[in-house]
C-alpha cells in the first residue's frame, strides 16, 4: 500500500462524521459544475482522499480520480469507459432499482454499497451520488466513495474495550466537549483544551459548569451575532425537539481569517446531554474561494486555445491576450494590456463594434456564437487588414462585467469561397454531390456528382430553384436548412429528395455559408451524400435488436417458468415411488409429461429468440412430421390439401426435437404463405444414401456422401423467381409486404439444418410452386441399436451434507426433500449471503454445493467465488432456467464443470450428484 492510502486511511480514522458530510459537500459543489469544469480541476480532486468517479446514466465511467484507482486497483486508463456497476461488482444492499429511483426523484442518494476491487477484496464504502450536468446537458452521476471496512473494523474492536469513549476522543483532531443535560461542560477532549489553552487562557480549558457558549464568544474577536443561533441548536439537542445541529460560522483572528464547523449530537444514555465538536475548516473555505476566484477569469477561455482570445473590461480595456493573439496581431500581451480594444480594428469598424458590445451587455446574453458580429477586418501592428469571425462572451464578476471576445483569421476561408468557382473542374471528380445556391435558392453551380446522384445535368438545373428542382414534399426541411446556414454559417442534416426518374433518396448535407472578401454573405456550399442505403442497413439494424430486446423477454420468462416448473417434475416423480396405484401413476405420468412438454416449449422459444441449443436424443423423425401435419391441419386455411407419404422404415436420426419442429414448421408457414388462394401442400420422407459423385452434383456446401433423411415440402404455389431464389437464405431478405416478414425465418431454418450435420436445397419455377429439400444425417445401424432405455434406477446417498441455494422456495424445498428422501442431509439458503453464512458455520460437513447462478443479494458467480476463498476443494452444482454459453464459460474459469438445466428432474439431480461425489 503507498504512503498516500495509508495517510489516507489515518485521516480517515480521524475524522468525524461532520468532516465527512462538509467534504462530501465540497465534492458536490464541485459536481455541480459542467463536466468540463471537472476535467479541468482533476488535479484538485486527484488531492482528495475519497474515491470519485463520474459515470454516465447507463454505467459508462466518464472519469476516475487518484483516490479511486488507489482504492480499487483499476487505473484511470482501464476503468475509462467501463461500466462502474459491472468493473466493481456493485451490491445495492437496497437494490439498484430503488437507488435509480431515489437518484433521479430527489437528484441524490446516500448509503452504503459494497465493492469489489481487482485482487477480489470486498470493501464496504459510504457513497453519494449526484445527478449533474455537462456542458452539453447531458445528465451524469457524480459518485464519492468513501472506504469504511477499516473504520468498521475499527468501531467493532473498540466497542469491546472499556476505553471505547477516550480513545475516539483522543483521536479526534475536532475540538470536543461533552455537555450534560444543562448544557454544561463535563468532558473535553485533549483538541478542546489545547485550544482553550491557546485562545481562552488556562481558566477555561478546563473549566467544569461552563457553557460551551461562553468559550465559543470568549475565543471569537468579534461580536457574535450567530451566536443566538448556535445555542437556540444546542439547547434543541440538548431538549431531545432535534435530532443533530450543524453550524457553520467565522472566528477570525487579527492576524489571520478562520472558519469552523459545529456539530452537535445527543448522548445516547440515560442522564442525557450532547457532544459538542468543532472543526476547523480554514483550509477548505480558503481552497472554495481560491477556486472560485480563478474560475471566474479562466471559464470564457479554457475551451479556444487555437483562436485569439481577447477579454476587456466594461471600459473595453484589454485585460487578458492570449499567445493566438500575439500571433495574429503582432502585439505582445505586454504592449496590450490596458489599451483600448479599437486599436486592433481599422477606423471604419471601431464606433460599430463598440456601440456592439455596449448593446450586447445590456442584453444579459451571455454568448454570442461565432459569426454573430458580422462581418469585420482586424489590423496587425504593420497595419494589415485581414478578415475575421469574433464571437463574444460576458459574465460578471465582484460587481464587474468582463467580455470575452474570441477572433478567428478567416483569410484562408475567404480566399477558398473566391476561388470555388474557378476550381470547379476538381470538384466535378468528387462522388459527392455538391451544389452551389444564391442566397435566393437558385442554383449556380452543378457537380458531376450531383448529376450521378440526381439525374439532372448541370444545363437543366442551373438558374432554377433548387427546391423546384429536389423538391419531395420536404420543403419545409429544406427551407429550414437554408435559413440556418445563412445564420449561422453552416448547416448539418439529413434530407429526403427525389431524383429526376422520381426515386427518393437519403442525402447527409454538409452546408456552408460562403461570403464574399468584405465578409458579406455570398452563396451556399450544398456538399450532399448519398445515405440511401446505409439507412435501410440502419432499419434492418434495428429490427434486429426489436427481435434481440424479444430475445431477452423470452429468457427472463423461461427463466421464471423453468422455476415453476422444476419442483412439479421432481415432485412428480417422488410421488410416483410413493403412489403406486394405477389411476395415481396414470395422473403422476400425466403431470410429468405435461411439465416436459413446458420444458419443451421453453426451449422452442429460446431456440427462435436467443439461438439457444437444446439437448440432442435419437429421433424417429416420422414422429416430428406427423406433429407438423396435424398442426398445420388444425390451423391451415381448409382450401389448402395436404398429403403426406411416409416409409414405415424410416431410418433414426440424432438431433433436437424443438429445433427440427421448428424447421419443419417455417417451410410449411411459407408454403401456406405461397398459396393464399389455396392449393396443395405435399410433405415426403425417404430413406436415402448419397456417394460423392451425387451429392457433387447438388452442388450445395455441406453435401457429402453418407446415409440421409430426406424429408420434402412441396407447395403448388406461385413459385420463386429465378432472380431471387439464391436470395431467399439471407437474413433480412424477404418477398412478403412490410410487416409480414423479416426474411429470418428460413435463415434460421438453413442455420439449424446445417447445424445438425445436413443441408436444405430448393427448387422452383414461375407458376409451378417450389419445393424444399432437408437432408439430416441418419444414425449409423450399430448406433440405432445401442440407442435403448436407460435405467431408471436412482443412486442413493450416505448421509453426506448438501447445501442448497435457490431464491425460489418451491424448488429449494422440493430440491431438499429429494435429497433427504434418498440418503443426503440438507441445509438451505435462499440468497447468496445467507448461503455463505450458512457455509462458514458448517464448511467442514458440507460436501457439495447446488447454487442458482441468479440469487439475489450476492449472485451465483459471485457466491461461488466467494465459496472458493472459504474452500478451494468445495464441490459445486450450478442451476439454470437459461442456456447462457457466456455463463458456462465463467463457470468454467471457476472450475465449476457441473450445470444443471432447469426444470430438472429428481432422478437427473441424483445421477449428477453421485457421478460427482464417486469422482470425487
Amino acid at each position: 500500500m503507498s504512503d498516500h492510502s495509508t495517510n489516507a486511511q489515518d485521516n480517515l480514522a480521524r475524522m468525524t462524521k461532520a468532516e465527512l458530510t462538509q467534504a462530501v459537500r465540497a465534492l458536490q459543489a464541485i459536481a455541480a459544475q459542467s463536466t468540463h469544469a471537472l476535467e479541468q480541476q482533476a488535479h484538485l480532486l486527484d488531492l482528495s482522499y475519497d474515491a470519485i468517479f463520474v459515470w454516465e446514466l447507463h454505467g459508462r465511467i466518464r472519469y476516475w480520480n487518484r483516490a479511486a484507482a488507489e482504492l480499487y486497483g483499476w487505473t484511470r486508463e482501464e476503468a475509462l469507459g467501463r461500466v462502474s456497476n459491472e468493473l466493481l461488482k456493485t451490491i445495492h444492499p437496497v437494490g439498484w432499482p430503488e437507488v435509480e429511483t431515489t437518484l433521479c426523484q430527489e437528484g441524490h442518494w446516500h448509503g452504503e454499497l459494497l465493492h469489489q476491487t481487482r485482487d477480489g477484496r470486498l470493501l464496504v464504502v459510504d457513497s453519494r451520488h449526484v445527478l449533474v450536468r455537462d456542458e452539453n446537458g447531458q445528465l451524469l452521476v457524480l459518485e464519492t466513495n468513501r472506504d469504511q471496512t477499516a473504520r468498521k473494523q475499527a468501531e467493532e474492536a473498540l466497542q469491546k474495550s472499556e476505553g471505547l469513549k477516550q480513545a475516539i476522543l483522543a483521536s479526534l483532531t475536532a475540538h470536543i466537549a461533552v455537555l450534560d443535560r444543562a448544557g454544561n461542560i463535563i468532558d473535553t477532549n485533549e483538541a478542546w483544551e489545547r485550544f482553550a489553552r491557546e485562545n481562552c487562557g488556562a481558566r477555561l480549558a478546563t473549566a467544569q459548569n461552563t457553557c460551551d457558549l461562553t468559550v465559543c464568544c470568549q475565543a471569537s474577536e468579534r461580536a457574535p451575532d450567530s451566536d443566538h443561533t448556535a445555542w437556540a441548536g444546542i439547547q434543541a439537542v440538548l431538549d431531545g425537539k432535534q435530532a443533530s445541529f450543524i453550524h457553520e460560522y467565522s472566528c477570525h483572528l487579527p492576524q489571520a481569517e478562520r472558519w469552523f464547523l459545529m456539530t452537535v449530537s445527543p448522548l445516547k444514555n440515560e442522564q442525557g446531554g450532547a457532544v459538542v465538536a468543532h472543526t476547523d475548516i480554514t483550509t477548505r473555505k480558503q481552497a472554495e474561494q481560491a477556486l472560485h476566484k480563478s474560475e471566474d477569469r479562466l471559464s470564457g477561455i479554457i475551451n479556444s486555445a487555437m483562436d485569439a482570445i481577447i477579454s476587456v473590461d466594461e471600459q473595453q480595456k484589454i485585460v487578458l491576450f492570449n499567445r493566438a493573439a500575439e500571433q495574429m496581431f503582432g502585439y505582445t500581451a505586454t504592449q496590450m494590456l490596458g489599451q483600448p480594444l479599437s486599436r486592433l480594428l481599422p477606423e471604419r469598424f471601431r464606433e460599430m463594434h463598440a456601440s456592439h458590445i455596449q448593446r450586447f451587455g445590456i442584453t444579459g446574453e451571455t454568448t454570442r456564437a461565432m459569426g454573430g458580429l458580422n462581418a469585420i477586418c482586424g489590423l496587425r501592428q504593420n497595419n494589415e487588414e485581414f478578415p475575421i469571425e469574433a464571437s463574444i462572451s460576458q459574465i460578471e464578476t465582484q460587481g464587474q462585467k468582463l467580455f470575452t471576445v474570441i477572433l478567428r483569421d478567416i483569410t484562408e476561408r475567404v480566399r477558398a469561397s473566391e476561388r470555388l468557382v474557378e476550381q470547379a473542374a476538381l470538384l466535378n471528380q468528387s462522388h459527392e454531390a455538391i451544389v452551389v445556391c444564391d442566397l435566393d435558392g437558385r442554383i449556380r453551380y452543378w457537380s458531376n456528382g450531383a448529376q450521378r446522384l440526381y439525374g439532372w445535368s448541370a444545363e437543366e438545373t442551373v438558374g432554377r430553384v433548387a427546391r423546384d428542382v429536389l423538391n419531395s414534399g420536404d420543403t419545409a426541411r429544406l427551407l429550414d436548412a437554408t435559413q440556418r446556414t445563412i445564420e449561422a454559417g453552416e448547416w448539418n442534416g439529413e434530407l429526403r429528395q427525389l431524383t429526376k426518374d422520381g426515386r427518393e433518396v437519403v442525402v447527409e448535407g454538409r452546408w456552408s455559408l460562403v461570403r464574399d472578401a468584405a465578409g458579406n454573405a455570398k452563396s451556399i456550399l450544398a456538399i450532399n451524400t448519398d445515405i440511401t442505403e446505409k439507412k435501410r442497413l440502419e432499419a434492418n439494424f434495428l429490427r434486429a435488436q426489436r427481435l434481440e430486446s424479444i430475445g431477452t423477454l423470452a429468457s427472463g420468462i423461461a427463466h421464471d417458468l423453468n422455476n415453476v416448473l422444476s419442483p412439479i417434475s421432481m415432485g412428480a416423480q417422488m410421488l410416483q415411488m410413493k403412489l403406486h396405484d394405477e389411476q395415481s401413476q396414470r395422473l403422476l405420468a400425466l403431470m410429468q409429461s405435461n411439465a416436459n412438454r413446458g420444458a419443451e416449449m421453453i426451449k422452442q422459444v429460446l431456440s427462435f429468440a436467443r439461438g439457444i441449443s437444446g439437448q440432442r436424443v435419437v429421433l424417429q423423425p416420422k414422429h416430428l412430421i406427423r406433429e407438423v401435419i396435424r398442426i398445420a391441419e388444425e390451423t391451415f386455411p381448409k382450401s389448402i390439401r395436404i398429403e403426406q407419404r411416409l416409409p414405415t422404415d424410416l431410418w433414426t436420426i440424432n438431433g433436437d426435437a424443438t429445433q427440427l419442429h421448428q424447421v419443419l414448421l417455417n417451410l410449411c408457414v411459407n408454403a401456406r404463405d405461397a398459396m393464399p388462394q389455396g392449393g396443395r401442400l405435399t410433405i415426403t420422407a425417404e430413406n436415402q444414401p448419397l456417394d460423392e459423385l451425387y451429392a457433387r452434383m447438388l452442388k450445395k456446401d455441406g453435401a457429402g456422401s453418407g446415409n440421409f433423411v430426406v424429408i420434402t415440402i412441396t407447395d403448388s404455389g406461385a413459385g420463386i423467381p429465378p432472380a431471387i431464389i439464391d436470395r431467399i437464405f439471407d437474413p433480412f431478405f424477404t418477398t412478403k409486404e412490410p410487416g409480414k416478414g423479416t426474411g429470418l425465418g428460413l435463415a434460421t431454418t438453413q442455420s439449424i439444418v446445417t447445424a445438425h450435420g445436413g443441408f436444405i436445397t430448393v427448387e422452383s419455377q414461375p407458376g409451378a410452386g417450389a419445393k424444399f429439400t432437408v437432408y439430416l444425417p441418419a444414425l449409423q445401424l450399430a448406433d440405432q441399436q445401442r440407442a435403448g432405455i436407460a435405467s431408471h434406477e436412482m443412486p442413493r446417498g450416505a448421509g453426506e451434507l448438501i447445501l442448497v441455494v435457490d431464491d425460489e422456495t418451491a424448488v429449494r424445498e422440493m430440491t431438499s426433500a429429494a435429497l433427504e428422501a434418498f440418503g443426503y442431509r440438507a441445509l438451505t439458503a435462499d440468497n447468496g449471503a445467507t448461503a455463505l453464512s450458512v457455509f462458514a458455520l458448517h464448511q467442514h460437513d458440507i460436501q457439495l454445493v447446488i447454487t442458482d447462478l441468479m440469487v439475489p443479494v450476492v449472485d451465483g458467480i459471485a457466491t461461488i467465488r466467494a465459496l472458493h476463498k472459504l474452500n478451494p476443494d468445495i464441490r459445486i452444482i450450478a442451476t439454470s432456467g437459461l442456456a447462457d454459453p457466456a455463463k458456462v464459460e465463467e463457470l468454467q474459469e471457476l472450475r465449476v464443470n457441473h450445470l444443471l438445466h432447469k426444470p430438472y428432474d429428481a432422478e437427473t439431480l441424483l445421477q449428477m450428484l453421485a457421478q460427482i461425489l464417486q469422482t470425487s
